[in-house]
């Protein structure tokens, strides 16, 4: 049993339970060293583990009892079981969440063995930035995300007004057309507490501005006028990756629990991306990453809609 190798730590059984899936390490970029094709497989295809968490990252086979070593730890503590939905990638039946560290809500450390039929197909971490327990647990997908090998598809709709009609507004590839669903909110500028918006010339600290909160390598208010360069609401190619229902009280910390769906872009090669936080009225905040963001790393997840088949531990036994 998967749970019983977990707490032994009993990696021979784990990996003898991993069923890796198999690309075209020509036609995909994984992350690989550039010579393990030639290496690794002659035939020009690999066998890897997905590893879902801050960043997407496919790992080999010559490096799985290494890695499930360091990623089940000296003492794993088992923190729930959740059926995965059918949306959920890479496709699966179930997700065993575990810690390892001796508190079982420690955010550091906390993972994720996503298991299909028995085996494990990949593993998941707690993203970006929270690195919290929730953040393992399947979302409410409203779109969800493409397949590994899938190309991302423009065609797709949710059904809920206010989301179709933005994904409308990029399919045009209009940015005045993205910027009229923003909704500011009325903020006062300058002083010192975060997230701000900065006063301009001839404006006093409290001043009221409106303005949209943007998070990135930090938090900041940015009004409209502002906002119009940024690549955030400036279409540029990208394509949908998934649309979720937030679960707003995940956002409280940035001060957008009002965001009822997340709509998350990326590049077509899925390596870059960003979500644009929607209430029933429009763009109520925009998420973006520092540099470079995996698009997997803006799925946040609504806990209170998971079908627990094991419920979290409120502490280790």
């Amino acid at each position: 049993m998967l749970i019983d190798a977990l707490l032994g730590v009993d990696i021979a059984a784990l990996s003898d339970a991993v069923r890796f899936a198999e690309f075209d390490c020509a036609g995909i970029g994984l992350g690989l060293p550039a010579t393990f094709c030639l290496e690794g497989s002659a035939s020009g295809h690999v066998a890897v583990l997905p590893r879902v968490g801050c960043s997407l990252a496919f790992l080999p086979e010559t490096d799985l009892v290494e890695e499930l070593q360091a990623f089940v730890g000296a003492a794993p503590v088992l923190h729930s079981v959740v059926l995965a939905p059918t949306s959920f990638r890479p496709s699966a039946t179930h997700i065993i969440n575990f810690a390892t560290a001796v508190a079982v809500d420690a955010r550091s450390h906390a993972r994720g063995l996503i298991v299909a039929d028995g085996q494990i197909v990949g593993l998941r971490a707690a993203g970006c930035p929270s690195e919290e327990f929730e953040d393992l647990y399947p979302p409410e997908y409203l779109t969800p995300p493409p397949g590994l090998q899938e190309p991302l598809d423009q065609e797709r709709r949710t059904g809920i007004d206010v989301v179709d009609r933005l994904l409308d507004a990029y399919a045009m590839g209009d940015p005045e057309a993205v910027l009229a669903f923003v909704r500011p909110t009325a903020v006062p500028c300058g002083g010192t507490n975060e997230p701000r918006a900065d006063c301009r010339a001839g404006e006093a600290d409290g001043t009221v501005v409106d303005a949209v909160l943007l998070s990135s390598c930090h938090a900041a208010y940015v009004r409209l006028d502002d906002l119009a360069p940024y690549k955030y609401v400036n279409p540029r190619g990208e394509a949908l990756f998934a649309v979720t229902a937030t679960g707003g009280q995940f956002f409280e910390s940035e001060g957008l629990e009002a965001a009822r769906y997340a709509v998350i872009l990326a590049t077509v090669d899925q390596t870059d991306g960003r979500a644009l936080l929607l209430d029933d009225d429009g763009i109520v905040g925009i998420l973006g990453g520092c540099g470079i963001a995996q698009p997997h790393s803006f799925v946040r997840s609504t806990p209170s809609d998971t079908e627990f088949l094991l419920a979290p531990a409120s502490s280790p036994r």
